[in-house]
């Protein structure tokens, strides 16, 4: 038996939900037939070498055209399925058009614990208006407790009816290969520095701005540390005049976005996250696979924690107390977590079936 499954998520970009999508995408089995809605397209999602269907709405703002359009979409495609993602109330709208097309099977799948102190309306909306999930969908999925805690009413969570679905990822590509180390090492010419990695947005959630007083406060102890950004958001203008600032432009490679992220942990000697709110953070678990000493705020879930790399620090603690720390973990050898990460379910291929039984569950 074959299943139709349409997977919603509001952008496919090099976001972490997004990467989580191709992931799972490249991994089910014959039995699922899978396609994309979401409003902004920003790279293409592909299966096996084939694109996917994908329905992009728009970045309309109003909510009613938003409805009809997705209305016509799943009226006229018939789904057996529909994986919402998200991390925010918003989300109920995909809901409410899927419930009304009658759509057997609607999932929700929280992706975050918060949305940032500097949106409290959104904190106080989504608290007062989660519940509407309860008669909406008939499953739930979250990436962590935190996540499910944030987006799921208290019904849901107490009575435990959620399920935690790890973000796979193919863990053999990450694992440590010193040939590629020395090839990236040598074309961004820091073959003997220490670089500390960064993977993500630069935006709010991310806190990219206190990578540069981390960095600055690394510089003190050591002066040959780099710092390695891979990714791009909004306040990547914001950090670059802080660069400037700081005088670290001999100090920061902005690598921007790459489809190969992958290969680039090679070149790391330490991966570092300082989020202010973390539903997981699937680029722990890379790094983690990659065999990097770990660092990251106490605000990142413990379900990240899948070896003996990570460390944990509190946000409150000054810039000048990370780079202590970092410094420290720089004597840490480089080790083949790649078992531990297996052994948490945080390989594609036990994700991807685990997913997969969900969808055929009726």
């Amino acid at each position: 038996m074959k299943i139709k499954v349409l997977i919603f998520n509001s952008q496919l970009t090099s976001d972490g939900i997004s990467k989580m999508i191709s992931n799972y995408n490249s991994s089910f089995s014959n039995k699922v037939d899978t396609e994309l809605m979401t409003f902004i397209v920003k790279n293409s999602i592909y299966i096996s070498g084939k694109k996917v269907t994908t329905h992009v709405i728009g970045s309309t703002k109003n909510i009613f055209k938003r409805a009809k359009r997705e209305y016509e979409i799943l009226k006229n495609n018939k789904y057996d399925v529909i994986h919402v993602n998200g991390d925010y109330i918003s989300r109920i709208i995909e809901c409410m058009v899927a419930k009304v097309c009658g759509v057997k099977k609607i999932i929700i799948h929280s992706h975050n614990d918060g949305v940032g102190s500097n949106k409290w309306y959104k904190v106080f909306l989504n608290h007062l208006l989660k519940k509407l999930f309860d008669y909406l969908a008939t499953d739930y999925l979250a990436c962590s407790k935190g996540a499910a805690e944030w987006l799921f009413s208290r019904k849901v969570v107490k009575s435990k009816k959620y399920e935690i679905i790890p973000n796979g990822i193919d863990v053999e590509k990450f694992k440590f290969q010193e040939h590629i180390r020395k090839n990236i090492r040598n074309q961004y010419q820091v073959d003997n520095q220490f670089v500390i990695g960064f993977v993500g947005r630069i935006s709010y959630q991310k806190n990219p701005l206190f990578l540069l007083d981390i960095l600055k406060e690394c510089k003190k102890i050591k002066k040959d540390t780099q710092l390695m950004i891979i990714g791009t958001g909004d306040l990547e203008e914001k950090m670059k005049e802080k660069i400037k600032d700081y005088h670290l432009e001999k100090n920061v490679i902005m690598v921007g976005v790459v489809s190969d992220v992958y290969r680039y942990y090679n070149a790391m000697d330490l991966f570092l996250l300082p989020s202010r709110y973390e539903g997981l953070g699937i680029v722990n678990i890379e790094s983690q696979a990659s065999g990097l000493p770990t660092i990251v705020s106490t605000n990142v879930p413990k379900e990240a924690n899948v070896s003996n790399l990570i460390q944990y620090i509190p946000l409150e603690k000054p810039a000048s107390y990370w780079a202590k720390q970092i410094m420290k973990s720089k004597k840490v050898e480089r080790k083949d977590a790649y078992q531990e990460v297996i052994n948490h379910q945080y390989d594609i291929n036990s994700a991807t079936k685990k997913l997969e039984k969900i969808y055929f569950h009726k």
